[in-house]
């Protein structure tokens, strides 16, 4: 299997599992852990080998920045704009 197809794999299964995070109400962190855990325990499984900074530039910040994504943080800075929007119109 070519990187691209790979990367392609990937994304999707991160979409999905994040979809499934959300369902079961858990960080979407803990999810892909989790399921990279337990793939690494299916045997005969083709061993992937990615570019190290393909994976430093593309799939660590993501994880590490779940706050930035988090719906609620979202819903959060919109109340404090809309709070601060408030309090220095006068209105």
């Amino acid at each position: 299997m070519h990187e691209a197809e790979i990367i392609v794999l990937l994304f999707a299964a991160v979409a999905a599992l994040v979809v499934v995070a959300r369902k079961l109400a858990l960080p979407y962190p803990v999810v892909l852990v989790l399921a990279g855990l337990a793939l690494s325990f299916i045997p005969r499984l083709p061993e992937v080998k990615l570019n190290p900074n393909l994976v430093f530039f593309f799939f660590l910040p993501s994880l590490r920045n779940e706050h930035v994504i988090n719906d609620e943080a979202l819903r959060r800075i919109q109340r404090d704009l809309d709070l601060a929007e408030t309090q220095l119109t006068g209105g």
